[in-house]
């Protein structure tokens, strides 16, 4: 009878630690399916209905969020005129988790002539949280400047390099270290992006 009772739990525990996986891994393995130019029809057969939605005018987010504990999986798609024009999905640390501090082992990433740390979070933030995040960004950074650092962390908002090219027209005038502009280059994915981008910030290959 007890050995009876141990392969139950055993079986009961494995299941648990099954669907436990399945769930953690269940946005990321979808979020590859998902490609842009796809109506939201298409999306939502893959997805299912989001956690959260917002939207203005043509444009419309669709968010999901899954796991608990320490991590949680965010996917954010992005619909205009319903066809999925961006998408992007990360991870972040659950807010009252056990971590500890995150801000203990961060580097910074200012520099002589941008803002702190502290002030670039709060823009960081804001632009992170808002479905216009160009034109958020054109608010929140009059009379700034960023380091080329900063402005790879705000571009990386996007997943897409025609995206990360838009947030780099709003910069562009606001970078403090332009002997590290080649950082920013470097970090697109596409040749004829890089190009682009060495045109936005105005410097020859």
């Amino acid at each position: 009878m007890r050995r009876l009772q141990q392969m139950l739990f055993t079986l009961a525990i494995s299941m648990m630690l099954g669907s436990c996986v399945t769930s953690k891994d269940s946005i990321s393995d979808k979020s590859f399916e998902i490609q842009r130019g796809m109506t939201k029809e298409e999306a939502g057969r893959i997805l299912g209905k989001p956690d959260f939605r917002r939207f203005d005018g043509d444009l419309e987010q669709w968010e999901y969020q899954n796991g608990g504990g320490i991590y949680r999986q965010y996917l954010i798609v992005e619909f205009k005129d319903d066809v999925v024009k961006s998408m992007d999905s990360y991870n972040e640390i659950s807010r009252g988790s056990s971590v500890g501090n995150l801000n203990s082992h961060k580097v910074s990433l200012s520099v002589v002539g941008s803002v702190e740390d502290n002030e670039f979070d709060e823009v960081y933030n804001e632009v992170k949280n808002s479905v216009f995040k160009e034109s958020t960004l054109e608010r929140s950074i009059r009379n700034k400047k960023f380091s080329c650092a900063q402005c790879l962390q705000l571009m990386s908002l996007y997943t897409f390099d025609d995206d990360k090219l838009k947030m780099l027209k709003v910069l562009k005038g606001h970078i403090a270290d332009t002997i590290n502009y080649d950082d920013i280059v470097n970090s697109l994915d596409f040749i004829s992006s890089k190009d682009k981008a060495r045109e936005i910030l105005g410097i020859s290959k």
